[in-house]
């Protein structure tokens, strides 16, 4: 674990020093993460918890730091993706899960629709130090002050 936080570390560093020199003045950025940052223990997904809990930690240090840089992080729901796919068989083979729950839905957002909100919604948003959530009915939601008790609430939505 303590490998990967130094290679998360070291490579979220270098993408933002590489791109705040591009940055002009009032420009920006922003972070994609999970809704699974929003929780401590996700039994085998822990590290990529972690991971994604750090990069919206980091996303909001860096605008208070580079004032004159705006600088947000996003929370996407869960997307049927490839990765998502190769995960979902591993759990399987490690009896975490039974059956693929990237099959249903209910649960699954589009990646083209998430997209689609996420830009216009960055677009539009010209706040910075913000950590959004976008939930399934695709609402983009600010999570004020980054508080915990409203992530673990809209990781649960629909539970």
């Amino acid at each position: 674990l303590e490998f990967r936080r130094v290679l998360f570390r070291s490579y979220a560093t270098e993408v933002f020093e590489h791109l705040s020199s591009s940055i002009k003045e009032g420009g920006g950025f922003i972070t994609i993460g999970s809704k699974w940052s929003f929780i401590d223990s996700a039994g085998p997904v822990t590290p990529y918890s972690v991971a994604k809990n750090a990069l919206r930690g980091y996303t909001i240090s860096l605008a208070d730091t580079f004032t004159k840089i705006r600088c947000s992080h996003y929370a996407v729901p869960t997307m049927p993706t490839k990765l998502l796919k190769k995960a979902e068989q591993k759990l399987i083979e490690l009896g975490e899960i039974t059956e693929n729950f990237s099959d249903d839905q209910d649960k699954m957002c589009s990646p083209n629709d998430v997209g689609s909100i996420l830009v216009k919604h960055t677009l539009q948003d010209n706040s910075s130090g913000k950590a959004f959530y976008i939930n399934r009915k695709l609402e983009v939601i600010e999570i004020p002050n980054n508080s915990n008790s409203v992530l673990v609430e809209l990781f649960n939505e629909g539970k």
